[in-house]
C-alpha cells in the first residue's frame, strides 16, 4: 500500500494531473517516481517503488500521445504488430571499446572488467548446450501454440534457425500462465516418440524447479550473473545463472544492480532462464543500494549461491 501524508491527500487531483501531463511530454518513468517522492510520496520498499512504477506504466500505455499521431502507446503497439514483418531483425548492444567506461558501472575500463569475463566463455552455454536448450525449448512452445493457438506462426524447431521473438515471447507468456502443459506435452509425446531422453529429462526437471518472479541481477562471476531472487514474506536467495549464447553480463551491458523479472530453469548442473528477460529501467538510490548490499551478503552467508536446482 502507498502510504501518503494526510497533508497530500487534498492535492491528489493536481498530483494525478501532473502525471498525466508528464507522460503526455514523454517524461522517463523514473523522472516521474522521483517526482513523488520529492511531494513526500513514501516507499517503504521495492515492492511499492515497483507496483508505482507498474501504475505508470499502465497510465502510459492508455494516455493518447501526440509523438504517436494521437494513439495510446498500446493502440501503437497493435499497428506495428500488424504490420510488422513475419523475420525480425536482430539488434546487438552498442559495441563497447575496450578503453571504454565498462556498462556494469564498476568504474573499471572495459577490458579490466567485464571483457575478462565475457572473453573466458565460462560465464554462458556451449553451442551444443544451447543446441540441445532451444530445440527442446522450441518444441514445447510449438505444442503450447498448437494447444492454445496463441499467434498465427510456424516457426522451425532447429537451431540456430532465426525467430520472431516477440511471438514466441506470447507464447512464453501463455506456457507460464498454464505450466501444467508441460506435463500434457510429456505424455502426448510418450505416444508420438518426438523427444530424445535427454529432452525427456530437461523437460522433467524445468516443470519440477522452475522459478519465476523479480529478480534483482546483482553481479557479474567469471561463470555466471548473480540474481537475488526477491519473493515477499520469504528470505531471498542467491542463483548463479549461465548466459545462452552470450554471458549475461555482454548480453545486458547494464550498470548493476538491475531489476529484472525472469524465469530460471534447471539445465543439468546448470542453471540458465528461458531466453527472455525482462528489465526494469530503475536506478536505485544509496538507502536501497545499501539495503541489497546488507540482503546480498546475508543471503550469501546463510545459503551461499545456488549453482544448480
Amino acid at each position: 500500500m502507498l502510504l501518503l501524508d494526510e497533508s497530500l491527500w487534498g492535492n491528489i487531483d493536481d498530483d494525478l494531473q501532473d502525471l498525466h501531463e508528464m507522460i503526455q511530454y514523454n517524461i522517463p518513468p523514473e523522472d516521474i517516481l522521483h517526482f513523488f517522492i520529492d511531494l513526500d510520496y513514501q516507499f517503504h520498499d521495492l515492492d511499492q517503488t515497483n507496483d508505482f512504477l507498474q501504475k505508470i506504466m499502465t497510465v502510459y500505455n492508455n494516455t493518447r500521445l501526440p509523438q504517436n499521431n494521437g494513439h495510446t502507446p498500446e493502440e501503437l503497439r497493435k499497428i506495428i504488430d500488424a504490420n510488422r514483418p513475419k523475420e525480425m531483425a536482430i539488434h546487438h548492444p552498442q559495441k563497447v571499446g575496450r578503453n571504454d567506461p565498462c556498462p556494469c558501472g564498476s568504474g573499471k575500463k572495459y577490458k579490466k572488467c567485464c571483457a575478462i569475463l565475457e572473453a573466458g566463455g565460462a560465464a554462458q552455454l556451449s553451442f551444443s548446450e544451447c543446441k540441445l536448450f532451444y530445440e527442446t525449448w522450441y518444441k514445447l512452445l510449438d505444442y503450447v501454440n498448437r494447444k492454445l493457438q496463441v499467434v498465427d506462426y510456424k516457426f522451425s524447431l532447429s537451431y540456430p534457425d532465426q525467430h520472431d521473438e516477440l511471438l514466441l515471447h506470447k507464447i512464453r507468456d501463455s506456457l507460464w500462465e498454464k505450466p501444467e502443459l508441460i506435463s500434457k506435452f510429456l505424455a502426448d509425446s510418450a505416444i508420438a516418440g518426438i523427444l530424445t531422453d535427454e529432452e525427456i529429462s530437461l523437460l522433467q526437471s524445468w516443470e519440477k524447479h522452475y522459478i519465476k518472479g523479480k529478480f534483482l541481477l546483482a553481479k557479474y562471476m567469471p561463470d555466471a550473473a548473480i540474481f537475488m531472487h526477491l519473493e515477499d514474506g520469504k528470505e531471498n536467495r542467491l542463483y548463479a545463472v549461465k548466459g545462452m549464447v552470450k554471458s549475461i553480463s555482454e548480453a545486458a551491458h547494464r550498470k548493476l544492480p538491475v531489476l529484472l523479472e525472469a524465469v530460471l530453469l534447471p539445465f543439468g548442473d546448470k542453471i540458465v532462464y528461458d531466453s527472455f528477460i525482462e528489465h526494469h529501467p530503475i536506478e536505485f538510490g544509496s538507502n536501497i543500494m545499501e539495503m541489497f548490499n546488507n540482503e546480498y551478503s546475508e543471503s550469501e552467508n546463510k545459503y551461499g549461491i545456488i549453482k544448480n536446482m
